[in-house]
């Protein structure tokens, strides 16, 4: 999704990031998955390098070839974790205008919207401090 038409008129652009009006979401039912998934690559990284196959490994994990071999290992388990949250997350936005606030359906481009029952809506999804 590049840009979400709100009901009231306001168009929602996603086409940046660090939006203060944009937030993923990990589905309860998908948080164990997440947790495991960050286990395996762990465990599977050190296994391999321990091994001498972290060049095999990286072949392995990554389907943009060519991944590049020379990068430190805590920005390739970084890009895989990344990976994975990407495959089980949905995004959420707020129409920044009237706080409506708009959630994925899965992976698809369709959204259910909505709105806040009361008017301290402002800044719902903004970085927490």
């Amino acid at each position: 999704m590049s840009k979400l038409n709100c009901y009231c008129g306001h168009v929602i652009a996603d086409q940046a990031n660090n939006l203060s009006y944009r937030a993923d979401y990990l589905p309860d039912e998908s948080s164990e998955d997440f947790s495991q998934d960050i286990v395996e690559i762990i465990r599977t990284f050190n296994e391999a390098k321990d091994s001498g196959q972290k060049e095999n490994w990286i072949n392995n994990n990554f389907t943009v070839p060519p991944y590049p071999t020379d990068l430190p290992d805590h920005e390739m388990i970084w890009d895989l974790i990344h990976n994975s949250f990407v495959d089980k997350r949905g995004a959420i936005f707020q129409c920044e205008s009237c706080g409506r606030i708009w959630i994925q359906r899965g992976h698809s481009d369709n959204f259910i919207s909505f709105k806040p029952e009361s008017d301290d809506w402002k800044g719902i999804l903004k970085k927490i401090q």
